[in-house]
C-alpha cells in the first residue's frame, strides 16, 4: 500500500458513513499551513518547550490521524474499526484547533508526517488481521499513555491563556482514546458515544 507523505487528504469537512467495516469520508479537504500568514501574538512569546510541546502534539496528531485513517480500511474487528472511526473524528477537530492556535503565535507547525512516523505507518500497514488490530491498538494505548503525561505535564507550566484552554479541552479526549484502546485490548469497544473530548466539557 502507498504511504502519503502528506497529509492533505485527513482533515474532514464534512460527516463519515460506516459501510460495514469500512468507514469513508463524504468530504474531505486539504491541511493548509498559514501559519505564517496571521502572527499575532508572535512566537516569541512562547517558551521553547512550549514549542516543543506543540510540535510534538501536532506529529503525533498527524500519526494518529494517517494510522485511524489506515485502519477503518482494514481494521478486521469492527470495534478496532469502530475505535479507528472515532479517533480519526476527534484528530480531524483536534488537529484543526491546533493548526489555528499556531498561526495565533506564527508557529509553523509540521504538516507532513516524519521520517520516524512514515516508517512506523509502512510497518502496520504491512500487517494483516488479528496482527493488524493487535498493533494499531498497542501503539494507540502507547501514543495516548505518552500524550496524557505530555499534556498533564504542559499545563501545569504554560503560562499563556490560549494554550492552557487548548490542553484543557483536548486532554479528555487523550484520556478517552486511552480507554478505548485498553478495552479494545481487552475484548470490548468501551464507547458509550460518538461525541470528543473536547465537546463534553
Amino acid at each position: 500500500m502507498l504511504i502519503k507523505q502528506g497529509l492533505v487528504a485527513l482533515l474532514v469537512a464534512g460527516s463519515f458513513v460506516g459501510l460495514g467495516r469500512v468507514a469513508v469520508a463524504q468530504q474531505m479537504t486539504p491541511i493548509q499551513d498559514t501559519s505564517t500568514s496571521q502572527n499575532q501574538s508572535g512566537s516569541s512569546t512562547l517558551s521553547s518547550s512550549t514549542k516543543q510541546f506543540l510540535n510534538q502534539t501536532a506529529q503525533d496528531s498527524l500519526y494518529e490521524l494517517a494510522s485511524a485513517e489506515l485502519a477503518m480500511q482494514r481494521a478486521q474487528s469492527p470495534t478496532t474499526a469502530q475505535v479507528a472511526l472515532h479517533v480519526f473524528n476527534d484528530h480531524a477537530e483536534f488537529q484543526r484547533a491546533l493548526l489555528q492556535l499556531g498561526r495565533q503565535y506564527g508557529l509553523s507547525l509540521p504538516v507532513d508526517l516524519s521520517a520516524k512516523n512514515r516508517s512506523k505507518l509502512e510497518s502496520l500497514s504491512d500487517k494483516q488481521g488479528t496482527a493488524f488490530d493487535q498493533q494499531y491498538l498497542q501503539e494507540l494505548y502507547k501514543s495516548n499513555a505518552s500524550s496524557v503525561s505530555d499534556f498533564q505535564r504542559e499545563g501545569s507550566m504554560v503560562k499563556e491563556p490560549d494554550v492552557q484552554a487548548f490542553i484543557k479541552n483536548f486532554l479528555p479526549t487523550q484520556q478517552e482514546h486511552l480507554k478505548l484502546a485498553n478495552a479494545a485490548m481487552n475484548g470490548s469497544s468501551g464507547m458509550t458515544g460518538s461525541s470528543s473530548g473536547s465537546s463534553s466539557q
